[in-house]
């Protein structure tokens, strides 16, 4: 699905909640799926999120000023619903900024870095269960 420079946002395994960032979504799908989280935001359901990207994934700088704007006014429902974004990368680099201080500070939900998929997934249960025993 590359070709289409959507922002996938599967929700087939709520409240598992994968998403694949394309390499250069146009701004159009960048504001597409910020509406797309409003949606699932308004279910007002617990939910961890799988991260995805692209090898040379980037937001355009007024996509990423949009998903700045849309943070901050939505950080306390992140802060209620998010239990976390499990972000799949081998980057050394982007593991650590994952793992910074800065981004547990700044972030309203836990952000965990995952070596591949099946990690991910491993990850992305165990926050679901500490949410939903039994």
């Amino acid at each position: 699905a590359e070709q289409f420079y959507e922002i996938q946002c599967d929700t087939q395994e709520w409240p598992l909640l994968r998403m694949h960032f394309p390499n250069r979504p146009s701004d159009k799908a960048v504001t597409k799926w910020l509406q797309n989280l409003d949606r699932l935001l308004r279910q007002q359901q617990p939910c961890v999120v799988i991260s995805t990207f692209g090898n040379n994934y980037q937001f355009s700088p007024s996509a990423r000023r949009q998903q700045a704007l849309w943070f901050n006014r939505n950080k306390d429902l992140l802060k209620a619903y998010c239990l976390g974004m499990v972000r799949v990368t081998k980057d050394p680099e982007m593991i650590a900024k994952i793992s910074s201080n800065a981004m547990r500070e700044g972030m309203p939900f836990v952000c965990i870095p995952a070596g591949d998929i099946k990690e991910a997934e491993q990850i992305a249960n165990h926050l679901l269960t500490q949410q939903y025993p039994g």
